[in-house]
């Protein structure tokens, strides 16, 4: 029987969330992660492969040609169950062996290597006065035990940038800036055939097509809820295309959707520029405000951390495009308390070490906000 895999990949927002509560931040990368996991002798088995002997003869002829049987030695990359399988291990070791760390800095090894750990792309959280070395050191020492290899470690009060779960970070600022490119032009063996779109060569773009607006949406990837305003505009954009059956894939779009897609792209490459202060959870009453309200179009909930004497920050937050006629206005408005509810539930999960004094709701749509109050809300029916 083939079984799902267990699924241990830790939540990627959850990680890069309590990132943002702490006095400092290490990052650390596990070097070739899915290799050092050797497979049994009995589970290699499993994947034998048959490779001529002479690639350069004439394989029509079954009967002449000569095989090499191999089998993978370790996990392969790009298995489905490699993450899960590869984290499995690394866990059991980390986890076997916790009782030989220090006491005073376990919590924060232990966390790092398991709970903050994405994949291979690890995060400790080290308060003032923690010592740096002992972390580190026990970190390698864990990981040496199962077999694993770290790549380097990344500190705030280094210079330069770093790449963290799909953000840039600024370690001397210790900002946080979105990580992604805009390109049009097709690959050949991975490799782009056009250079990205840049602020200044939005103006220069050709007449886009279907085709070319969808492949610029996907190519946001929000991995903190940071981009979320910026980017629902061009999917309510391309939500609206679609309903525009008349419109193939490879038709160019009006003039009046043009200049539409154009301002949304310049927001987009803009908004690469605006820097978030990674830490926005200090010591102290701490406060979550979140934001919701919907439109016909989409609706969605903003989630602000607000300290004592620290002022407020961008969290994170969420959308969805609902389609045409879906949803009325006080049903969008509905849907919308509703995703700022599982937001909220989302945050108080992950940011578990966090005293969190209140969770505030706040919204503009007094219907709902009536029904909410009278216990009514299951009849918007959403």
């Amino acid at each position: 029987t083939v079984r799902d895999p267990p699924g241990l990949v830790q939540d990627m927002r959850g990680i890069i969330m309590r990132s943002r509560t702490a006095d400092n931040l290490l990052l650390f990368d596990i070097k070739q992660f899915f290799r050092s996991i050797h497979l049994t002798n009995r589970d290699s088995m499993l994947r034998l492969m048959m490779i001529p002997s002479n690639r350069f003869q004439d394989i029509t002829d079954t009967d002449r040609v000569e095989f090499d049987v191999v089998r993978e030695a370790a996990i392969p990359f790009g298995d489905k169950a490699a993450a899960d399988y590869s984290i499995s291990a690394k866990n059991k070791v980390v986890l076997q062996n916790q009782g030989d760390v220090p006491i005073n800095i376990r919590k924060i090894v232990i966390d790092g290597l398991v709970k903050d750990c994405y994949v291979d792309d690890g995060s400790l959280l080290p308060k003032e006065g923690d010592d740096v070395d002992a972390i580190k050191h026990w970190v390698v020492e864990l990981l040496r035990r199962g077999g694993f290899t770290v790549k380097e470690f990344l500190d705030k009060s280094d210079e330069g940038e770093g790449k963290y779960l799909g953000l840039k970070w600024d370690r001397k600022c210790d900002l946080f800036y979105m990580n992604f490119k805009l390109n049009l032009g097709g690959t050949i063996r991975g490799k782009r055939q056009e250079d990205d779109l840049s602020i200044e060569g939005v103006e220069l773009l050709h007449p886009l097509t279907k085709r070319e607006v969808l492949r610029l949406t996907c190519q946001f990837y929000d991995s903190a809820g940071l981009g979320t305003p910026l980017i629902i505009g061009l999917r309510i954009l391309y939500s609206q295309i679609c309903q525009d059956t008349s419109l193939g894939m490879r038709d160019v779009l009006p003039s009046e959707m043009q200049v539409k897609i154009k301002t949304i792209v310049l927001e987009l490459l803009k908004g690469k520029s605006l820097g978030f202060p990674r830490q926005i959870v200090f010591k102290g009453e701490t406060n979550i405000v979140i934001f919701f309200d919907g439109s016909l179009s989409a609706y969605g909930a903003v989630a602000y951390a607000h300290s004592v004497g620290k002022g407020g920050h961008l969290l994170t937050s969420t959308a969805k495009v609902i389609g045409r006629g879906k949803y009325s206005p006080p049903q969008s408005e509905m849907a919308a308390a509703l995703l700022a509810v599982r937001l909220g539930n989302k945050i108080k999960n992950e940011l578990t070490d966090i005293d969190i004094n209140h969770v505030i709701f706040i919204g503009d749509s007094q219907i709902v906000l009536n029904m909410i109050a009278r216990g009514r809300p299951a009849r918007m029916n959403v």
